[in-house]
């Protein structure tokens, strides 16, 4: 989880939002994971593991949702340093 918390800091460091749905969608699994955790083992340490995904997912949902809306997408710092090279 830390790894993966790591390449979410990078996708928001170099603004490639393409990668965005795909990161969306994981951690959606990672906390529906944690609820089925939760539900098996009543450890509220599971609760706090999924409130820490929750606290990243749900902005991170307002931004893909918002980016949607206006369907217009940003470019990315790699693509403007190709496209100047």
């Amino acid at each position: 989880m830390v790894g993966f918390g790591g390449l979410i800091g990078l996708i928001a460091y170099y603004e490639d939002y393409k990668y965005y749905p795909p990161s969306v969608f994981i951690r959606s699994f990672f906390v529906l994971f944690f609820f089925f955790l939760y539900f098996q083992s009543d450890d509220p340490f599971v609760l706090v593991l999924n409130a820490t995904v929750l606290i990243g997912l749900l902005p991170s949902i307002y931004v893909l949702m918002r980016e949607r809306k206006s369907g217009a997408a940003a470019s990315s710092k790699t693509e403007r340093a190709i496209s100047t090279k």
